[in-house]
């Protein structure tokens, strides 16, 4: 079997049968085993957490790498685990109260989704601290459509809440009520500010931001909440 990257076409081979990609590091492939262990492409091993272990996810950011995995006891029951390493050297072990997708680094700290006990709610965990605090609100209004609160990226701040438009805030082109509009946000909504700061000749000091959608644009600062 061949595994390719998308839209690059870069195309990697197992380096055995019965291999299977688990995760790109740092641009390289690492590849799952049927005995639990990962190995690089050259066939050495990279990670062996035990025969009595699952490994189910690796995530890297570049600096960190965070292994997620299992263990299941001779009762039947699993113990959910995951592990940070600094390159290829095991640094932390921690247990979590279930099992635990798309973890990624936020500052110090850790961004996930936990299921089980916490019925799949984002939670930000705290490696010093050892402790997990789950993100309730919206995440467990049960509307909420399957598959919304599984974490697949973080991004860091600063961000600012629009507030009082009584419909939506409009980003603009260039700072100041006379430029084109590029979106309208709604209240409540997030954005993330650039830092950068417009002084039109009206006096108002526009600020720099970004929408989820990714449009950027100026908006007028009397209608963000920091």
């Amino acid at each position: 079997m061949l595994y390719s990257t998308f839209p690059e076409g870069q195309q990697f081979t197992p380096p055995a049968e019965g291999l299977f990609l688990i995760a790109i590091l740092n641009g390289q492939p690492v590849w799952g085993t049927l005995d639990t262990r990962v190995l690089r492409s050259d066939g050495s091993v990279f990670l062996d957490l035990g025969a009595d272990t699952q490994i189910f996810r690796i995530r890297s950011d570049g600096f960190t790498t965070t292994v997620m995995w299992h263990r299941v006891l001779p009762s039947g029951r699993a113990e959910y685990y995951f592990t940070l390493m600094a390159g290829e050297r095991i640094s932390a072990t921690y247990k979590l109260p279930g099992l635990s997708f798309a973890v990624v680094r936020v500052g110090d700290q850790l961004f996930g989704s936990v299921t089980q006990q916490l019925g799949g709610l984002p939670s930000l965990i705290d490696t010093a601290a050892a402790a997990i605090y789950p993100i309730t609100n919206p995440s467990a209004d049960p509307a909420a459509p399957p598959g919304r609160n599984e974490v697949v990226a973080a991004q860091m701040g600063p961000f600012a809440r629009v507030v009082n438009t009584g419909a939506c805030l409009n980003l603009r082109e260039a700072p100041g009520v006379g430029a084109r509009i590029l979106e309208c946000v709604a209240d409540g909504v997030l954005l993330r500010d650039t830092g950068e700061l417009g002084d039109p000749a009206t006096g108002v000091l526009w600020r720099k931001v970004r929408a989820p959608s990714g449009v950027v644009g100026w908006a007028s600062p009397q209608y963000l909440e920091y």
